[in-house]
């Protein structure tokens, strides 16, 4: 077994493996979901590439609400489409 020092994760939209500081990730907590910017929140997470492409993917196709098993506010979703913009 070979071990691992980077920390690879999937993009939820495009499938393929990343850095996971690389990407943005979503976190389900009990009190919603929300972009966790600092990849440090408790809950089940989700990951998506940084870039508009898969971000617009992941969100025509409904890939967060399916991965996090649940429904997503508007708030959250227009600040994801802003992220990138940044």
């Amino acid at each position: 077994m070979t071990k691992h020092n980077t920390f690879e994760r999937k993009c939820v939209a495009c499938r393929s493996f990343h850095n996971k500081y690389e990407m943005i990730r979503l976190a389900k907590t009990d009190e919603g979901v929300f972009i966790d910017k600092n990849q440090r929140m408790q809950g089940r997470g989700t990951y998506v590439c940084n870039n508009e492409e898969c971000i617009k993917t992941a969100l025509e196709k409904n890939l967060f609400k399916k991965s996090l098993k649940c429904n997503i506010d508007n708030e959250t979703l227009e600040e994801l489409r802003n992220v990138k913009k940044e």
